[in-house]
Parts: C-alpha cells; sequence; structure tokens
C-alpha cells in the first residue's frame, strides 16, 4: 500500500472519533450560546429596570423643585407685600399714626409669612436681594444640589448595564457562527462516513476536521 492510500485510510478511520468530537463541541458551542443569551436577557431586564428607576427617582426630585419654586412664588409675594406696607407705614406716619400702625402690623404680617414659608422651602433657602424684597431661586443649581446628595442615583448604572448586555449579545451571535461552522463540520463527516471511496472519504475528513479546528480556534478566542 502506498503512502498515500495509507494516510488515505488511516483519515477514513479517524471520521468516527472525528464526528463524536464535533458532537461534543456542538453541544459545548450551544451550551455557551445559550449561557451568553440568558446574560445578555438579565443584564437588558436589570438595565431596563434600574433606568426605571433612575427616570422615577429624577422625577420625585424634579417634583420638590417644582414644589419649591411654587412655595418661593407665594414666598415672594408675601416678601414684596412687607416691604411695600413697611413703605407705606413710613409714609402715613407723621399724617395719620393709627393707620401707619395698622399698616405696620399688617407688614410684619405679611413679612411673617415670608420667613414661614421660607423655611418651608425644600432644597434653597431664599433670601431678599434688595430693597424691594426680591428673591432669587436658581432650580438648575437646587436639581443640582437634590441629585448630588441622593444616596441612591450613584447605585444606578444602566448605561454600564447595557454595555455588558450588548458584550454579551455580541459573544451570542459569535458563538452562534462557531456553532453553525461545528454543524458544518459535522455534515461533511457524516458524508464522509456515509461514502464509500477512501479518497472521497478522505478528503470530506480533511474538510470537515478543518472545519472543526476552525470552530474550536474561534471559541477558544472568543473566551468565557
Amino acid at each position: 500500500m502506498s503512502r498515500l492510500a495509507r494516510l488515505s485510510h488511516d483519515v477514513s478511520r479517524a471520521i468516527p472519533l472525528l464526528i463524536a468530537v464535533t458532537s461534543i463541541a456542538g453541544s459545548v458551542v450551544a451550551w455557551r450560546a445559550s449561557v451568553a443569551a440568558g446574560r445578555a436577557a438579565d443584564f437588558d431586564r436589570e438595565a431596563t429596570q434600574q433606568q426605571l428607576r433612575r427616570e422615577q427617582i429624577m422625577a420625585e426630585l424634579r417634583s420638590d423643585v417644582s414644589e419649591d419654586l411654587r412655595l418661593f412664588a407665594l414666598y415672594q409675594s408675601h416678601q414684596k407685600a412687607a416691604v411695600v406696607l413697611d413703605r407705606q407705614a413710613t409714609k402715613t406716619a407723621a399724617r395719620d399714626p393709627v393707620l401707619a400702625e395698622q399698616t405696620k402690623a399688617a407688614s410684619q404680617l405679611e413679612g411673617s409669612l415670608a420667613r414661614l414659608l421660607q423655611t418651608a422651602l425644600i432644597v434653597q433657602f431664599p433670601t431678599a436681594v434688595d430693597a424691594d424684597g426680591n428673591a432669587t431661586y436658581d432650580k438648575e443649581v437646587a436639581l443640582a444640589y437634590l441629585v448630588e446628595n441622593e444616596r441612591e442615583l450613584p447605585l444606578l448604572r444602566p448605561a454600564e448595564l447595557e454595555r455588558h448586555a450588548s458584550r454579551e449579545h455580541d459573544k451570542t451571535v459569535e458563538l452562534v457562527g462557531v456553532g453553525a461552522v461545528v454543524v458544518f463540520a459535522l455534515f461533511f463527516l457524516t458524508i464522509g462516513e456515509l461514502a464509500r471511496g477512501r479518497a472521497v472519504r478522505a478528503g470530506l475528513a480533511i474538510l470537515g476536521g478543518a472545519l472543526l479546528v476552525a470552530a474550536l480556534t474561534s471559541f477558544a478566542l472568543i473566551g468565557p
């Protein structure tokens, strides 16, 4: 028997072993693809939950700022009214002391209401900035302060989870591709097992074996 004939004979005899190895490899690749798909789904679900929770927290914080703005508007009106009444009391003090006293009392009442509303504000504590009683409330600064001091927000990282999910989705696609190569390898090896010609059997065995090696190499490069 020539060397080529002996090689063809040996390759042909290796087909059952190659089929067994290919079948096992296919099962492992399918299992890893299933695991990667499951992990991707878990990351997707957790990312969605965290994103929804983040949006809920931000909505609550914005609601706090909106409530502050409502109270601030009331505070501002009472503060200005206190200034106006105080000025009126000063103007009428000489010609009508009684009216001036009543106006002064009304001014003090408005000032007390303004201070009460001032303490009721959730985020900022505005103070009068000019002689007319005008004050400011920066809603962007207020919201930034609430976000900075919100303990749960730093624990929510939906973007990071989405990146993990994307990697697992990519890995799933790659493993499905490897699985397809394994299927082709098994197909050619099975045809080789059923073929009668020794040269044909050897050729199909070599082709199937090459595909199997390529699949195993790709599987190793994909990693765990």
